[in-house]
């Protein structure tokens, strides 16, 4: 039994002085413990945790000490004696005192001495150390205290080093070294958790372990603690500690002895039963018996006369006679064999059932395969050639079976095909020791990592090795290769040249007879390139190929992961969607290259503004999203969609020209009240964009809940337009246009009401909004025309000879058959002239496509049914629009109109419209006219014609001949003109279009 070597004990309170307790307070969980993870049984890893010794002992400082050390993960012991001298740890346990390590530990006074043995094969000759070792394999642990006191003491001796004493136990259990030198408490160990039979103690050794903790070298204070520590221990709790982990046997094969006398009294107890049934059988089948022993004698005769297994199975399955060679194929004695299942010795037991059946059906069976499995797992391939043997009757006594050994046959077949393999196939292969040794690689190998065969046999594979997985990889592949036999996978290595390429790599455990590991093949292939062109494949499928920006696939995914990130951290997230204003005109005036430019770099100084942590990306065209995470509160994310609109409005130089746009952006947040998922939150930043588009752009609008569920009602509003129009709920108002020069009424603008049967007379701001950009919108403008046609054809009848202009929709507009519908709803009213009818563009529509637009209006006037442009100068109003519009009439803007008198910059606006429109010979007329004093100014300005309040709000279509007949324009206009029209002027002037 080993024995802790006795220390004084002591208290907590006396052992240590203030200024140690204060010390070890102060470091509590910060003293970094360093243990290795093989060296049972004093420090080792088992199922991820560590054990032994120095872990039972370092539980029993922390009690005394009432602190908490930091356990390091466990290493090997040069690294970790690397480490302590870079500071990576404090103390190191386990651990021997030399001089080299005592130039930067301090050693703590030893808490177990553990003497040395050296270990041999059972039937090694006895002698004496070291004459009975000249020229024999001695192994030592690498590294360990007692391979220098051997090099130093005995140095003629052979020393084979092992990188710990299992791995020498091992070599010596399978031959490999002659004897192991190592402590006798890992030996305890070993040989109890291993079942390692075959060993002996030759002779204790002249060595002792003298075990302490070392402290890093700048920490003595720490030094001093632990040692008073372990001496305060009280000695029954140490020895329990060594009692638990240290057992000596005097002889490891007494296990062996005692499982053998166990079973010696089975064998012998089966054997009497066997000659009691004997007896019984011989009572009662007297004759029987005979013939049997008769055929037994004549069997055993043939049986031993045989070097291949031999065995004769009765009708029931049962052997009842083997030769010796069956015994060594099986490890089982005859005694142990005889009436027992034949079947029980294959490896597929129901195979050997069905080739034993083929012999009753057939008589006999040949070369039929089986493998025979002997007691240590050896498996043994054979061929059986089996045929029926009967009694002087002809009755059936059973089967008589040789069976052929083709173990070695196999191997050879399997060498060849591997040797085939081996040298022609594609893929690098590399086979190695146990121990990693390399013993073999192919060509393929050669050409893959560029090194010769020669240069890394007796390498080990680490020589390839690229240091891009970190050691907690590798732990897991070797976890996997000794519990599964195998480990696929992908890493980087090192070609000679230095260069790095990544192999898809297959390593496989190859087992010896004796079913322990003999040594791996690794199977790889380079695919770098593949994974190359794999990630340029992720990369086009997650990012837009113009900006490099994330696309909406990988937007989504960050989004995704955002709301589950969000919701664990208990912050809030931004979304924000941008559509550059502008952008489309750039496109159309400079072309698509210098559009694609101007994209690249908005993007680009967008991305500049926002966190590293945050995501923009491109949908397409021009929008983009914007993700903003880890917010304390919406507002956070104000500041960044404001450097957002900065970056996007600031002038950029693209192919030698200055350009500028400018972004609107919708912003919503996530968590909300309600569910909501990540295309829900985008749609509602979409809708919030939309309407900072509606504000005037170039500005942030946040989404609105109360806006959304209008949004979100707007389907049932269409409905019910489009329910109301079949039911002919609307309207047509009209209002007049004059001239206030002449007072004559030159026509009437059709504008659209709602007869809404509970709200009453709704006007257009009410329902057109809901039907713009949608299909409704071309069914309701063309219904307008219609009225509008019919009305015209009725004041004609009347004696009213009356012109209407129409509102046309962007929309409508845009229809390619635009001009074919207009034609064939013109054909409907054969009595009414086409020049009646003008049809009024907004400026913004007119720009869509201004090509389009203009073959349009020519198409139609074909016809005679003129155009006029509407809300003139709140567009670009470009002298090119005008010119290339061939347009009769321009209207000017009422916003223009309302405030001429008092805002003087309105004004030279007018002015420079109505000069325009003479320019280039276009009539012009002017909307919102609510006061004389307009009138009179837009007549000085040489404006004429004119519409709005002040002259008649919109009004029935019943009720305009009445009004025609009884209006008479203001006599200050009279005055404005410097004439007066005649009592009759007052009757239509229809103006020549």
């Amino acid at each position: 039994m080993f024995v802790a070597p006795a220390l004084a004990a002591g208290t907590q309170s006396s052992f240590l002085t203030a200024q140690e307790l204060e010390w070890i307070d102060s470091h509590r969980d910060q003293i970094r413990i360093a243990p290795e993870e093989n060296y049972p049984p004093f420090s080792f890893l088992e199922s991820q945790a560590w054990h032994g010794i120095s872990a039972d002992m370092l539980a029993l400082l922390q009690k005394r000490l009432g602190t908490r050390f930091q356990i390091l993960p466990a290493q090997n012991l040069q690294t970790i004696l690397a480490g302590v001298q870079q500071g990576q740890s404090d103390v190191v346990t386990s651990l021997k005192a030399t001089p080299e390590r005592a130039q930067y530990l301090n050693f703590t006074q030893p808490y177990l001495s553990v003497p040395t043995a050296i270990i041999v094969k059972a039937g090694f000759p006895q002698g004496e150390w070291p004459a009975s070792f000249v020229n024999k394999r001695v192994a030592v642990g690498k590294g360990y205290g007692v391979q220098k006191y051997l090099e130093s003491k005995f140095p003629t001796i052979q020393l084979t080093l092992v990188p710990d004493d299992l791995d020498g136990m091992r070599k010596l259990s399978f031959g490999e070294v002659d004897a192991v030198i190592m402590d006798v408490a890992s030996a305890s160990f070993f040989i109890e958790r291993e079942k390692i039979a075959n060993l002996r103690l030759f002779a204790a050794f002249d060595f002792t372990y003298e075990l302490s903790f070392g402290v890093r070298k700048d920490l003595p204070v720490l030094r001093d603690i632990l040692s008073k520590a372990l001496a305060s221990i009280p000695d029954q709790e140490r020895q329990a500690v060594l009692d638990q982990w240290i057992s000596i046997r005097p002889e490891p094969l007494a296990v062996i002895q005692a499982w053998m006398r166990r079973w010696l009294w089975v064998v012998i107890a089966v054997l009497a039963a066997l000659v009691v049934i004997g007896v019984i059988a011989w009572r009662a089948q007297r004759q029987r018996r005979l013939i049997e022993q008769q055929v037994s004698r004549y069997s055993r005769s043939l049986l031993e006369a045989s070097l291949d297994p031999l065995v004769t199975i009765s009708a029931e399955g049962k052997i009842t006679d083997v030769n010796t060679a069956t015994e060594r194929v099986t490890g089982l004695a005859r005694a142990e064999l005889v009436g027992s299942d034949f079947a029980d010795y294959f490896t597929d037991p129901v195979h050997a059932r069905e080739g034993y059946q083929q012999v009753f059906a057939k008589g006999f069976v040949t070369d039929y395969p089986l493998v025979v499995r002997h007691i240590s797992g050896k498996r043994t391939d054979v061929l059986y050639n089996a045929s029926l043997y009967r009694d002087e009757q002809g009755k059936v006594l059973g089967v008589f079976a040789a069976a052929r050994d083709v173990t070695e046959q196999k191997k050879a077949e399997s060498a060849m095909q591997a040797a085939s393999v081996f040298t022609y196939a594609r893929e690098g292969i590399m086979i190695t020791k146990a121990d990693g040794t390399i013993l073999n690689v192919n060509g393929a190998f050669t050409r893959i990592t560029g090194y010769e065969r020669d240069e890394v046999l007796g390498k080990n594979p680490s020589l390839l090795s690229s240091k891009r997985q970190n050691k907690a990889f590798y732990v897991a592949m070797w976890k996997d290769l000794r519990s599964k036999g195998h480990w696929y996978g992908e890493l980087w290595n090192r070609r000679k040249s230095g260069q790095l390429y990544l192999e898809a790599l297959t390593v496989t455990a190859v087992l010896g007879t004796d079913g322990c590991i003999e040594h791996y093949v690794a199977l790889f292939t380079d695919v770098t390139a593949i994974r190359e062109h794999q990630s340029q494949l992720e990369h086009m499928a997650h990012f837009d190929a113009l900006t490099n920006l994330p696309n909406r696939l990988l937007l989504s995914d960050r989004l995704n992961q955002g709301l589950a990130q969000t919701e664990r951290r208990g912050k809030m997230m931004a979304i924000g969607y941008l559509d550059l204003d502008g952008f489309k005109t750039i496109n159309d005036q400079y072309g698509h290259e210098a559009g694609d430019q101007l994209l690249i770099q908005v993007a680009d100084r967008m991305k500049q503004v926002l966190r590293e942590e945050d995501t923009l990306a491109r949908l397409g065209g021009d929008e983009f999203v914007a993700v903003m995470a880890d917010l304390t509160h919406g507002e956070a994310s104000l500041p960044m969609l404001r450097r957002l609109l900065d970056a996007a409005s600031q002038t950029l130089v693209v192919a030698g020209q200055k350009l500028q746009v400018s972004a609107s952006i919708g912003v919503t947040f996530y968590p909300q009240a309600q569910p909501i998922d990540a295309d829900q939150l985008l749609r509602q930043a979409d809708q919030a964009m939309y309407q900072a588009k509606l504000a005037g752009k170039n500005r942030i609008h946040v989404f609105d809940a109360v806006l959304d569920n209008g949004i979100r009602l707007r389907n049932e509003s269409l409905e019910r337009i489009s329910a109301a129009l079949n039911d002919r709920e609307f309207v047509l108002y009209y209002q007049p246009k004059v001239n206030m020069r002449t007072g004559t009424v030159v026509g009437v603008e059709a504008l659209i009401r709602w007869q809404h049967p509970e709200r009453g007379l709704l006007a257009p701001a009410e329902f057109l909004p809901l039907v713009d950009d949608h299909p409704l919108s071309i069914d309701l403008g063309e219904w307008v025309i219609n009225t509008a046609l019919t009305q015209i054809d009725a004041w004609r009848a009347l004696g009213l000879d009356m012109a209407v202009s129409v509102n046309i929709g962007a929309c409508q507009l845009q229809r390619p058959d635009f001009v074919m519908r207009l034609r064939d709803i013109l054909a409907h009213h054969p009595l009414v002239n086409p020049s009646h009818l003008e049809l009024e563009i907004l400026e913004t529509s007119a720009l869509a496509d201004i090509k389009q637009i203009s073959d349009l209006i020519e198409a139609c006037a074909q016809f005679k049914v003129g155009f006029a442009l509407d809300d003139f100068g709140t567009g670009y109003s470009s002298l090119t629009y005008l010119r290339r519009l061939p347009v009769k009439m321009i209207k000017i803007d009422q916003s223009f109109v309302r405030n001429m008198l008092e805002d003087p910059e309105d004004l030279p606006i007018l002015q420079s419209v109505i000069s325009l429109a003479s320019a280039f010979k276009r009539e012009v007329i002017a909307e919102g006219v609510e006061t004389v004093g307009q009138g009179s100014m837009l007549m000085m300005l040489g404006c004429d014609l004119a519409q709005g309040y002040g002259i008649a709000r919109p009004m029935p279509a019943s009720d305009l001949p009445t009004w025609v007949r009884s209006w008479k324009p203001d006599p200050a206009w009279y005055s404005a003109s410097g004439q007066h029209p005649a009592r009759d002027s007052v009757r239509l002037v229809h103006p020549a279009v």
